[in-house]
């Protein structure tokens, strides 16, 4: 599909260049359209006021948990109905955000059409919010290549198979990948990143880890042991975050760890109260840096 690229400002509003030109404009006409850009301009500044800090202009990228579509259903392969997302949470904090993000989306076809590079550089923005991973790793029932047969006894850690971690490696490598490729490109080498992991998901019978979980056998009667390997997967994708943000002075990872708690819409999307509060802490944090 077609990767979408979409502007968001905390006042809701589209871009101008996406809006059909008028025919003719009076003085009139001109004099209003600088009265409504005021208002507007006003209107993010005073929303960025209330959420306790500054309007910052931000480029995103990812999956989605940055852009989730509102379709409704909680099957597969149809995702959402939450009504929010990353985007929609730091819009309502007051972040004015060109979001390059769509659900499905690999974070491997991502580090391949490199748009994050052309969107800093039109847009002149100094933070980039980097998601994304959770689909290299989950889509198309992935899990269940990652798990062995359920073995009565056997440890949580025994039953990922090396393939889930040459894969993780290969997600963490292609985060690797996009930081340099900011940090190389002339203009982009005082670009903030930021990036996050994912909370505990939980399964639900569903196609990213329900499904594949009681196709290995470890089905709603070892619920224990699922969420004990799901946990493992989670801190290892996080801890490989955490070293990024170690290595590189600019990087900036994100703990979103034990925060959804129950709110969880479907196996992967929180719901939107869940989600604003995932937006406040990185608000914060790039606020930080801003």
């Amino acid at each position: 599909m077609a990767k979408q690229k979409s502007t968001t400002t905390a006042a809701g509003q589209a871009p101008t260049s996406d809006r059909p030109p008028k025919a003719t404009k009076t003085a009139k006409a001109s004099k209003t359209a600088k009265t409504t850009s005021s208002k507007k301009a006003t209107a993010k500044v005073t929303m960025a006021a209330a959420a306790g800090g500054k309007m910052v202009p931000i480029v995103m990228e990812g999956d989605s948990w940055e852009r989730l579509p509102n379709f409704g259903a909680k099957a597969l392969p149809i995702v959402g109905g939450t009504g929010s997302d990353l985007e929609r949470a730091l819009t309502a904090q007051g972040f004015e955000v060109e979001n390059l993000a769509y659900w499905g989306d690999r974070l491997a076809e991502i580090v391949s059409k490199k748009d994050y590079l052309t969107a800093l550089v039109d847009t002149g923005r100094k933070h980039f919010l980097l998601g994304g991973g959770g689909n290299d790793l989950l889509s198309e029932g992935r899990l269940a290549k990652y798990i062995r047969l359920y073995t009565p006894g056997m440890a949580a850690a025994d039953y990922l198979k090396p393939l889930f971690w040459s894969d993780l490696a290969r997600v963490l490598s292609d985060y690797d990948i996009a930081i340099n490729d900011v940090a190389k490109t002339p203009g982009l080498d005082d670009v903030h990143i930021y990036v996050h992991g994912y909370d505990y998901a939980r399964p639900m019978k569903l196609g990213w880890l329900g499904q594949p979980f009681e196709q290995m056998g470890i089905d709603d009667f070892h619920s224990d042991l699922q969420n004990a390997i799901v946990k493992i997967m989670i801190d290892a994708f996080n801890d490989g975050l955490q070293a990024l943000d170690a290595k590189y002075a600019r990087v900036h990872w994100v703990d979103f760890r034990n925060m959804v708690g129950n709110r969880w819409h479907d196996e992967l999307h929180p719901r939107r109260e869940a989600f604003t509060d995932l937006a406040a802490k990185m608000a914060a944090t790039i606020r930080s840096h801003a």
